[in-house]
C-alpha cells in the first residue's frame, strides 16, 4: 500500500474548500467526501442517541437452553425463537421474574 502524501488536498463535497485528505471523511451516502466541519453541521443525531432510538422499539430475550441473548422488534410478526439454537420453548423476556432473580433479591434483602 502506498503512503498518501500529507500535502494532498481534495475538495469537500459540501463547502467546496480544498481540505487535506486526512481531514476528509465519507458522508452519510458513503460516496462523497466531506470535511469535518460540514459533517458536524449535517449530522442528524449523535451516535449515542441513534443507538438509544434503535433500542426503544425492541424487546430483549434470553434463551435458557443455550444462554444466547438477542432482541426483536416489539410488534414483529416473526416467530419468536432463538436465532442460535432455534428453540422456542426456552425463551424468556428480559425483565421477567425468574426463580434466580427472586432468590437473589430475597437473599439481598436478608443481609
Amino acid at each position: 500500500m502506498k503512503d498518501v502524501s500529507p500535502h494532498l488536498k481534495l475538495t469537500c463535497r459540501s463547502c467546496g474548500k480544498q481540505t487535506p485528505l486526512k481531514d476528509l471523511k465519507y458522508g452519510p451516502n458513503r460516496q462523497d467526501l466531506h470535511c469535518s466541519m460540514c459533517l458536524q453541521k449535517t449530522s442528524p443525531l449523535p451516535k449515542v442517541e441513534q443507538k438509544i432510538k434503535r433500542k426503544i422499539n425492541k424487546e430483549g430475550y434470553t434463551c435458557k437452553k443455550c444462554n444466547y441473548k438477542f432482541s426483536l422488534k416489539i410488534n414483529s410478526s416473526t416467530i419468536i425463537k432463538c436465532p442460535y439454537c432455534g428453540r422456542e420453548d426456552y425463551l424468556q423476556k428480559d425483565g421477567e421474574f425468574t426463580t434466580e432473580r427472586i432468590l437473589r433479591e430475597v437473599s439481598e434483602r436478608d443481609v
